[in-house]
């Protein structure tokens, strides 16, 4: 168990206490995304006793599973849309208008996070906000991806 950074209840994340890894546990309180890298004793000695290969290969697999955790949270943003808009077929124009209203509220998220414009519009900021905005944007882009790709 885990305490989250930000609400401080408790997150469950796997544990197969057998390699270095990397995992990511939702708050189930706030919906805070919050990353663990673990290691069992036998691995730190392991690293501490050979050579940097080792290391650039921890951080190889490291970098893997944050990149997999993106893609992850990409697909699960995609499929909440496709849920509440249905299938998305639309030509170039209609998919650029959707993105740049995604650009614009990931925009307003990195405003609000840089200028005091009050407490009402400061919630509208945060690096949260601007992840969620990011990965909404990224959501987008790929179903436009594979909607223009279907379009050959």
């Amino acid at each position: 168990m885990r305490r989250c950074p930000k609400c401080g209840s408790a997150n469950i994340y796997f544990d197969d206490n057998n390699v270095i890894y990397q995992a990511t546990g939702r708050c189930i309180c706030c919906g805070k995304v919050t990353t663990f890298i673990k290691a069992n004793e036998k691995d730190i000695e392991h690293i501490k006793n050979n050579n940097v290969k080792d290391i650039i290969n921890l951080q190889e697999s490291i970098n893997l599973v944050k990149n997999l955790n993106v893609l992850y949270l990409i697909l699960e943003e995609r499929n909440r849309q496709d849920q509440k808009y249905g299938p998305q077929s639309h030509n170039p124009e209609v998919w650029q208008s959707i993105m740049a209203e995604e650009f614009g509220e990931m925009a307003q998220a990195v405003n609000e996070t840089m200028f005091n414009n009050g407490e009402e519009k400061r919630k509208l900021g945060g690096i949260e906000n601007i992840q969620k905005e990011l990965i909404q944007i990224l959501a987008v882009g790929f179903a436009m991806y594979i909607d223009l790709g279907g379009k050959k």
